[in-house]
């Protein structure tokens, strides 16, 4: 199912990467093929950051696939105490700093992404001290690409 659609994406976009924001643990025993990538977004987690970020890693090496993780900023899990955004609560700083440092202190990962920008938030001290403290651990990172490693070298020889 997923990998049709890659070979399809692929076939109008030859040298993008192609990936796929999707639960990892979504369809266990199909393995990916074609995707270049998976996106592995965090919403309402019961895993720890780093349980989460080593299964999702488990799953993208299994199937050779590059992984981006994405971390959701307004889809923590509501616990006693959390700001409410509908049914899920606002990350509190402490996970923003955990979870970002979790995703982006990850070797396999390709990218890491956060879901929605809200400037209120962004804007508060508390938050802005932990972003600041991911971003430390991030420009310590080399750039990788979200290829996979086979198609990266096809497409590095037709440039």
């Amino acid at each position: 199912l997923v990998d049709s659609m890659a070979t399809y994406c692929k076939s109008l976009f030859p040298f993008m990467p192609c990936g796929v924001a999707v639960d990892y643990s979504w369809h266990p025993n199909e393995r990916y093929k074609v995707v270049d990538f998976i996106n592995a977004q965090t919403w309402m987690e019961t895993l720890s950051a780093t349980a989460f970020r080593d299964s999702a890693v488990a799953m993208a090496r299994r199937d050779g696939v590059a992984l981006v993780l994405a971390l959701n900023l307004f889809g923590a899990r509501p616990t006693p105490g959390c700001e409410p955004r509908g049914r899920q609560c606002l990350m509190r700083p402490a996970e923003v700093r955990e979870w970002g440092r979790a995703f982006v202190g990850e070797p396999y990962a390709c990218a890491v992404t956060m879901w929605h920008y809200e400037p209120t938030m962004w804007g508060r001290v508390e938050y802005q001290e932990q972003f600041r403290d991911v971003s430390s651990l991030a420009r310590q990172r080399v750039a990788k690409s979200c290829r996979r490693p086979a198609q990266q070298q096809i497409t590095e020889r037709a440039r």
